[in-house]
């Protein structure tokens, strides 16, 4: 019996120091071609219960589903669903696809009616995706219920976007082509740069790292293009959900384009939850912080839909 006890508490012991948690594995579902595009697969993941809210996660840059595995292991309650979009993880690498918002946007709708999900409590989008959740909750309002953006913005500006455009001028200079791929050092600059890496598990950005490993240079490209025209100012004053925007106090991103209040003024319903100490990336800084916020705003959208 004792010698049972030691190797529970052993295993107990490992899985703090190796974050042993809940596995979450990801799945793929294929959506038909469109006018658009051929038939995509797309990877995601799911946790949580499903009779819960339903939040959806869409990711950053160069990221997939796993840049939400910290937070999604925060979640009992709701119901998470984490899409890898269109030339991310596993995804098809589709780079017209995501080199537009629009069409990135028509893809999710299509993923949404694919898995049968419904009405969504939350649209969840993080750093490049916090245009194209707020995108979808202005062209969808029937079917989001609010919005919660990370590392947000909703332009770049003209020093941004010299700082991205060197990493297409990167993709040329190692002649990755559309289908090479940066190494390790390059993505872990690249992942690491943007955080506080002392508050992130080494292991998650290693994983986060793998992820970047395997976007090809045309998906590289395309998220360039992406990232660096769009801009969503003038759609902000028709956004008429609910949008809760979380932020580090050390993301250089809003800084660098005038702060958040001033990028996003035109939403007409915005909440700000402002994180001491965090970097681009508050979902793998802080998951805890960013799930008790998340959660509290999910009342909060539920409350303003029963008196709309």
């Amino acid at each position: 019996m004792r010698a049972s006890l030691i190797v529970v508490l052993a295993l107990f012991a490992a899985c703090a120091l190796a974050s042993c948690s809940a596995k979450i594995t990801p799945q793929t579902v294929l959506l038909p071609a469109t006018s658009e595009h051929a038939a995509l697969e797309i990877q995601y993941a799911e946790y949580g219960r499903r009779s819960g809210p339903l939040i959806l996660a869409l990711h950053g840059f160069t990221d997939s589903w796993y840049s939400f595995e910290l937070l999604m292991q925060q979640y009992h309650s709701a119901h998470i669903v984490a899409m890898t979009l269109p030339c991310y993880g596993t995804s098809t690498k589709d780079a017209t696809v995501a080199a537009d918002v629009d069409k990135m946007g028509r893809v999710v709708m299509q993923f949404i009616d694919k898995m049968r999900l419904g009405a969504i409590d939350v649209v969840m989008g993080h750093s490049m995706s916090t245009v194209l959740a707020t995108r979808l909750a202005q062209l969808h309002p029937d079917v989001f219920g609010g919005v919660v953006l990370m590392g947000s913005f909703a332009y770049m500006n003209e020093d941004l976007k010299g700082a991205f455009n060197a990493i297409a001028a990167d993709v040329v200079a190692q002649n990755l082509g559309d289908d090479g791929h940066f190494g390790h050092d390059y993505c872990w600059t690249w992942q690491t740069g943007t955080t506080n890496m002392e508050l992130v598990p080494e292991w998650f950005l290693e994983g986060c790292t793998q992820q970047a490993m395997m976007v090809p240079g045309k998906c590289w490209l395309a998220g360039v293009q992406y990232l660096t025209t769009v801009n969503i100012t003038d759609i902000l004053p028709l956004v008429t959900r609910p949008v809760l925007i979380v932020y580090g106090d050390g993301d250089f991103i809003a800084p660098a384009n005038g702060g958040i209040e001033t990028m996003f003024e035109g939403l007409p319903n915005m909440n700000i939850v402002k994180l001491h100490g965090l970097g681009h990336a508050p979902h793998w800084e802080a998951p805890d912080e960013v799930a008790f916020a998340v959660d509290q705003f999910v009342d909060t959208v539920e409350h303003w839909e029963d008196e709309a």
